[in-house]
């Protein structure tokens, strides 16, 4: 019975995550339409399906609110009155709250099998430090220090670490047994200046995509069994007929690959799902991020319905969050600074993505301040990244790179909005690790777009091929845009660069021997060189290789020690003939800034 009840609760999790993702989307139909009727009868018979769910497991807190907000909705429906925002903010609660609840159920092992299972957590004390502290980590220090002596803290954000490396401003809060006791003993510090109580208050209302569960169309089972079964079929023929003459093994060869493409392509295709699951959340984060910093904020989002593999969405999602918390947290100007440059007082966000080929692109767009390209490097000569005599020689790619740095802020002081969350460092590096590239466009006053280009699938990529001293190394072809065979005399140089001239394009020619510092240059201007052109963050170069090897498709496999030490390559991958080759990670060539000129 145990199993069983297992099973229920499992699939209880899943439909319920279903339904808060719509109703998610049937809150902001709401905002645009509050007497649609439609709407609110569907978000009703959500409510009322999930009481009974939870009613039948014996969760009887997440019943209850179902119950509260089914009535809500009915009264709406009964009497025809319109949704206003008091409601919506309800919804919102009672749907944070069920969302709450149902993640616990999967933590709660030691409940499981018992009839009635609240999971409640404790509240957030939200902790306001006094305005004449001069040394807020220290006091927050003591203040937790003064709490432990009281009670057992379960949670504090920031994080201790975060507080002990003085990212925080005056506001933090902790998560503890008895929130009543801490409230009385707290508002007799000298440190503090307000107390008070948050049923939530997380990093973001946004959470990771998980997608450990997801549903699968009949169809396409049936069609994966029925592969596997020719599968099983083919490879019992080819063990009879190993004996036989070479042609007909390789007919059967044939037949066994062309089934095992299908196969692939079936798989890829049940392990898709739309970026919806996390676009879709983005309206209501925006809304409530603007609300807290006192903006006004709209937002845009187009190809939420583009599928993607669903690993690439579990390791994109927490960037984008991130992204779009930047955008509204340090893009967007308030509405008296807008008025001030004769904006519209309400700023943009714009979220879009876009298939190409077989990439996707996603871009984050915002209209408000632009990033300073003064202040960077600033920031940049404080941190010692750049000697003073460097600066003019810097390019303003080069100066934007080094926001990707990690630990590089150009705020002196850190926001409740920039002190939480990932930095864009870690964003460019899991970008990088699924075989992308992220690019920065910024303008003052006019605003910033970043675009992150990705392949579509996780699982299997196309990379180019290619040889240098007899090792095989290989490109995602995300970055690859033509190959050419070049004579050496086509090279020149320019102001210290070697260039090539393109069809009227000059590009800079880099040299792979060069760059992996184990090969010098005794070319003469009659020897023909592969050049690989190629693509990264925007900017074309060429790249010399010993020789091309062609394309196909490979599983990027995590690199051994001490290999994961080298920064220019992220992966490894065994190709056809068993041979290993190694995954170059093109961006991080560029910024090695390794010129034939300098000797390096």
């Amino acid at each position: 019975m145990k199993g069983d009840r297992d099973k229920y609760i499992e699939l209880f999790r899943e439909e319920a995550r279903e339904y808060i993702e719509r109703l998610n989307n049937l809150l902001i139909e709401m905002e645009e339409n509050s007497t649609s009727g439609e709407v609110i009868s569907e978000a009703f018979r959500i409510f009322h399906t999930l009481k009974g769910m939870a009613a039948s497991l014996g969760y009887k807190e997440i019943e209850s609110i179902s119950h509260d907000l089914e009535e809500r909705l009915e009264g709406l429906k009964k009497y025809g009155k319109g949704v206003n925002k008091e409601i919506v903010d309800r919804i919102y609660k009672g749907m944070d709250n069920i969302e709450d609840l149902v993640e616990e159920i999967g933590r709660a092992e030691g409940e499981k099998g018992k009839e009635d299972i609240t999971l409640k957590r404790s509240p957030w004390v939200k902790i306001t430090l006094n305005k004449d502290t001069e040394l807020p980590a220290a006091s927050v220090t003591v203040i937790i220090k003064r709490i432990e002596q009281e009670e057992n803290i379960e949670e504090i954000q920031p994080s201790f670490e975060e507080i002990k490396a003085g990212k925080i401003k005056d506001t933090f809060w902790v998560r503890c047994s008895n929130e009543k006791k801490v409230m009385e003993m707290l508002v007799s510090l000298n440190e503090v200046e307000e107390v008070s109580i948050e049923r939530k208050k997380e990093e973001s209302r946004v959470p990771k995509v998980g997608l450990g569960g997801i549903r699968v169309n009949v169809e396409l089972l049936d069609r994966l069994q029925n592969i596997v079964g020719e599968l099983v079929v083919f490879s019992s023929q080819l063990s009879t007929l190993l004996n036989d003459e070479d042609k007909k093994i390789k007919g059967f060869l044939d037949v066994h690959y062309r089934t095992l493409k299908e196969l692939q392509n079936v798989v890829t295709e049940i392990r898709l799902v739309p970026l919806s699951l996390i676009f879709n959340k983005f309206p209501r984060y925006v809304g409530d991020l603007s609300v807290e910093l006192g903006k006004e904020v709209s937002i845009d989002i187009f190809g939420s319905d583009i599928e993607v593999d669903r690993s690439l969405l579990e390791g994109i999602s927490e960037p984008l969050i991130h992204l779009v918390r930047n955008a509204v947290g340090h893009g967007i100007e308030t509405p008296g600074e807008r008025k001030k440059l004769n904006k519209p007082t309400t700023g943009k966000v714009t979220v879009s993505a876009k298939r190409l080929r077989g990439d996707i692109m996603i871009e984050i767009i915002d209209d408000g301040k632009g990033i300073d390209e003064k202040e960077v490097l600033s920031a940049a000569l404080r941190k010692a990244l750049v000697k003073k005599e460097e600066v003019d020689s810097l390019t303003r790619k080069e100066i934007l790179h080094f926001l990707f740095i990690p630990g590089f802020t150009t705020d002196e002081k850190v926001s409740e909005v920039s002190g939480r969350g990932i930095g864009l460092d870690v964003v460019k590096q899991i970008v990088r690790s699924v075989g992308g590239s992220v690019d920065i466009k910024t303008e003052k006053n006019k605003g910033t777009t970043i675009t992150m280009k990705m392949p579509l699938s996780m699982a299997i990529i196309r990379v180019y091929l290619f040889q240098s001293d007899g090792q095989l190394f290989a490109l995602p072809m995300t970055f690859v845009d033509e190959t050419l065979m070049i004579p050496g005399r086509f090279f020149s140089h320019l102001m210290g660069q070697e260039v090539m001239l393109l069809r009227k394009e000059i590009l800079p020619v880099y040299h792979f021997k060069k760059i992996m510092k184990n090969h010098t240059d005794y070319r003469s201007k009659d020897t023909i060189l592969s050049c690989l052109v190629v693509e990264v963050e925007n900017e074309r170069f060429a790249l010399t290789v010993d020789k091309f090897r062609g394309s196909c498709d490979a599983v990027i496999k995590p690199l051994p020690e001490p290999l994961n030490a080298i920064k220019e390559l992220t992966g490894i991958t065994i190709i056809g003939d068993g041979e290993p080759c190694l995954i170059i990670d093109l961006p991080s060539f560029k910024y090695r800034r390794i010129y034939e000129n300098t000797g390096s």
